[in-house]
């Protein structure tokens, strides 16, 4: 006879032991077969016994048998350390063998945005979503329901119900501004970096995955884990991808950008370079601008607004300490130095920070020198109120591309 694994013994487990016993108590199988109490017939996998008593020695002959005990209505299994009662739909305690549904589960982002980060303390960032989360337990209940923030298979947030869009937290965005109900994830956990090589215009680059994971635990202790993946916007889980240049400046101004994330060291040698050939990228490398004649007049004053600069491709933010803008005057030969405080032309921002962002418009102003109308000396003549100018931008001493010929000023 052929004794098969308990898992197949415990499919026949839902099907009516009415019929096993024939007349005058003879044991018979579904089709009438007489069956000899403690034999297997043919190929069925489940024995019978009247009590525990009955059941033989538990050896490597009966191993992986099931046996119903009819005195005590329950199964036993002989297993590798000795008889073990299968209880169905209890507990998992002593040495019984538990028969649990593990509760059904479901979560998803329901709402992200880019603008919904707050600033730790200590160089790091908090992510805020929206979470959307269904749990059910069909044979018992839901024990305890949360986040686990760290793959670590321990809650981390309690959730306060088993279905549910809003947590307990409270988040004030703004002074007065409150967006209530969010999960809040440190930017730095949870992540996985996917390394990519000339992929999407990057030669090396780092793709942060970040995903949570919300578990569901039944008052049977069976758990269902639901993997969520996190971005910025609804419905999408991509990250900006992470070059060798963002790692020596900082992440949107905040902090640090291997702090903010978290990136294991063995990724930071493979992106710099240390254990691989990836080359070192500046963070401006994929980026390019455009310069174009600003739409308000100029005039003979030297507080003009001269040149509005854009991003034609803006991948990455660029920080004001490490930017560098020239303009260059081709009637007269002259350079001028422009920074965001005072040089020989001014930087206007549209939002005052230290870093030029990536949707960022800004505009070059005259700084207390007529730039346009400068008159020159020996061979040069007076421009007037219009001239022609270049225009250089350096990040980390590397020129970004962008417009590379006269820009018409008036």
């Amino acid at each position: 006879m052929k004794t098969k694994p308990i898992l197949l013994c415990l499919m026949m487990i839902s099907i009516s032991f009415a019929g096993c016993l024939g007349g005058n108590e003879t044991v018979v199988t579904d089709e009438g077969d007489p069956v000899t109490l403690g034999e297997l017939p043919d190929d069925w996998p489940t024995y019978y016994v009247a009590t525990a008593n009955d059941l033989p020695t538990c050896d490597a002959n009966t191993l992986g048998r099931l046996y119903y005990v009819e005195a005590d209505t329950n199964f036993q299994a002989c297993m590798s350390t000795g008889w073990a009662v299968v209880n169905i739909g209890g507990t998992s305690s002593g040495s019984g063998l538990s028969l649990n549904t593990a509760p059904l589960l479901s979560a998803h982002v329901w709402s992200a945005d880019d603008d919904l980060l707050s600033q730790d303390s200590d160089g790091t960032v908090t992510q805020h979503v929206y979470l959307d989360w269904y749990a059910e337990d069909f044979d018992g209940t839901i024990a305890s329901i949360g986040v686990d923030l760290d793959g670590d298979n321990v809650i981390d947030v309690p959730l306060p119900s088993n279905i549910g869009l809003f947590t307990d937290s409270t988040f004030e965005l703004e002074p007065g501004e409150w967006m209530n109900g969010t999960l809040q994830i440190p930017l730095e956990m949870g992540n996985t970096f996917v390394r990519i090589e000339n992929v999407a215009g990057y030669e090396c680059a780092l793709i942060p995955q970040k995903k949570v994971f919300v578990i569901a635990i039944d008052d049977d202790g069976a758990m269902s884990k639901e993997v969520v993946s996190v971005g910025f916007h609804e419905f999408s889980s991509w990250i900006e991808p992470i070059i060798s240049g963002d790692l020596i400046s900082q992440w949107n101004g905040i902090g640090d950008t291997a702090t903010v994330w978290g990136i294991p060291q063995a990724d930071i040698d493979w992106l710099d370079g240390t254990t691989s050939t990836c080359p070192l990228e500046t963070s401006a490398s994929n980026n390019q601008f455009q310069a174009i004649d600003h739409p308000v007049a100029t005039s003979a004053g030297s507080d003009d607004v001269l040149i509005r600069i854009s991003w034609i491709q803006g991948w990455v933010d660029l920080e004001w300490a490490f930017l560098s803008i020239t303009l260059f005057d081709i009637e007269d030969g002259t350079s001028y130095g422009c920074g965001p405080s005072t040089q020989q032309c001014n930087i206007i921002e549209e939002n005052v920070d230290n870093i030029w962002s990536d949707t960022e418009v800004i505009a070059l102003e005259e700084a207390g020198v007529d730039i346009c109308g400068y008159t020159g000396s020996g061979n040069h003549a007076t421009e007037g109120n219009s001239c022609d100018l270049r225009i250089e931008i350096y990040y980390q001493g590397v020129l970004v591309a962008g417009t590379s010929g006269t820009i018409s000023v008036t």
